[in-house]
């Protein structure tokens, strides 16, 4: 799938984020060699994902929760 979205010129820069519940090394590596921006192990944790998501798309760290009115900030 990552070669895929490398060949599709509007989804190249797509930051993806594998989920999987498989582990171990080599599926890890094999990802990120493939072009994921990142490799989570199942289950996974709210928190990591908000922070790998916006580490993802280049946010900095947000020290306080977004609130209803906030969201033009995330």
């Amino acid at each position: 799938m990552m070669e895929r979205l490398k060949m599709m010129p509007a989804l190249a820069i797509t930051p993806v984020i594998i989920v999987s519940a498989r582990d171990g090394l080599g599926n890890q590596k094999r990802a990120l060699d493939a072009g994921a921006k990142a490799f989570l192990q199942k289950p996974v944790d709210d928190a990591e994902l908000v922070a790998v998501v916006r580490q993802a798309l280049g946010e900095g760290v947000r020290k306080e929760a977004p609130t209803f009115y906030d969201l033009g900030r995330i």
